[in-house]
């Protein structure tokens, strides 16, 4: 079931991907979705990885009978699930969108812009729920699941917003400043499906 549901993710990542660069049709359906299984499988099981590192690092720190290990892993867990999660939201930049991509260092700063913004979220979601006195007996049972949705609205938000400043920063380094809202009244004309990024290594 997860890794149903994480290939449609992948795919519907795709979808929203190839739209903030301007790419209006999606690759034929087995191959997106072929590519939307192995991104699961790679991609996903990083941030899953990087999940569970945040979520269950102090918990299998205190596991650790070694004390010299155990204060490692304490300092090494949060840096170590970061590098992961952006290094998941970089191969998603990378292979998800149809088109050529440009150089890993250009993915790595929306992939980064994706992991603050999706820290930020939780983080704020997490302080409204430590202090909303009515949350939990509002949504009763439900709670949980209304504050996961909600998170995982947000976080996808966080991950397009990254993917669109690493297209804006290609735009801009390429000479088309404009976003392509504004590009198409100003006549120029949008990447075609397929055709290589100019920055494209």
């Amino acid at each position: 079931g997860a890794l149903i549901t994480g290939t449609t993710l992948m795919g519907q990542i795709e979808r929203g991907l190839n739209r903030i660069y301007g790419i209006e049709e999606d690759r034929p359906t087995a191959q997106k979705y072929l590519r939307a299984f192995v991104l699961t499988l790679s991609a996903g099981m990083l941030s899953v990885a990087a999940f569970a590192a945040l979520a269950l690092g102090s918990a299998i720190g205190t596991s650790i009978s070694n004390h010299t290990f155990a204060t490692v892993w304490n300092i090494l867990h949060w840096p170590l699930a970061l590098a992961a999660l952006a290094a998941g939201i970089a191969l998603v930049f990378r292979h998800s969108p149809r088109r050529r991509q440009p150089a890993w260092s250009w993915l790595a700063f929306g992939a980064g812009a994706a992991v603050i913004l999706l820290l930020l979220v939780t983080v704020v979601l997490d302080l409204m729920f430590q202090l909303s006195a009515t949350f939990g007996k509002t949504y009763g049972q439900l709670a949980g699941i209304v504050a996961l949705m909600l998170w995982a609205l947000l976080a996808s938000i966080a991950l397009l917003l990254g993917a669109a400043i690493a297209a804006q920063l290609e735009a801009v380094r390429a000479g088309a400043a404009l976003p392509q809202s504004q590009a198409k009244v100003a006549g120029s004309e949008p990447e075609r499906d397929g055709e290589p990024a100019e920055l494209a290594r």
